[in-house]
């Protein structure tokens, strides 16, 4: 069941929350290179949809080779890492997101996640408590 959901995430992720991109094209510009990034987090998510995380995983990969500093690139990694099993390398990309944008709750619940799986209860737990204070802090509760 917990890989299922994480099939159901990680396909949001990759399909309603990024810019529709085109074919991949000679890199020239911080435009034409977020256009190719783009282009593979998209071929990422149709191996995602056809159950083939290995090739999904190589194709995020490649958007970040291309644009290292998008941390909705290392959460879909981390996605795709946990629903291989790769929990220790999924939660180096929580980390590298979190290094990005310390304030992201939604990486902080990704990183409780990876913490959880590695059994490490109260790491998780700490990192669930600091992303409900970050959702707290933006409601204004």
């Amino acid at each position: 069941m917990f890989r299922n959901l994480l099939v159901v995430l990680l396909l949001g992720i990759c399909l309603f929350q990024a810019p529709g991109c085109g074919k991949p094209t000679p890199a020239r510009s911080v435009d034409e290179s977020t256009s190719q990034a783009g282009y593979w987090k998209k071929q990422g998510a149709k191996f995602v949809l056809a159950n083939n995380f290995p090739q999904a995983l190589a194709c995020f990969d490649q958007a970040l080779k291309i644009d290292p500093n998008n941390i909705r690139y290392w959460n879909i990694k981390a996605r795709n890492l946990m629903i291989l099993k790769q929990y220790p390398k999924a939660l180096e990309c929580c980390e590298k997101a979190l290094r990005l944008n310390p304030e992201s709750a939604e990486n902080w619940e990704l990183k409780a996640a990876c913490w959880y799986k590695l059994g490490r209860k109260a790491q998780a737990l700490q990192c669930l408590e600091r992303a409900e204070s970050l959702k707290a802090g933006k409601t204004g509760r």
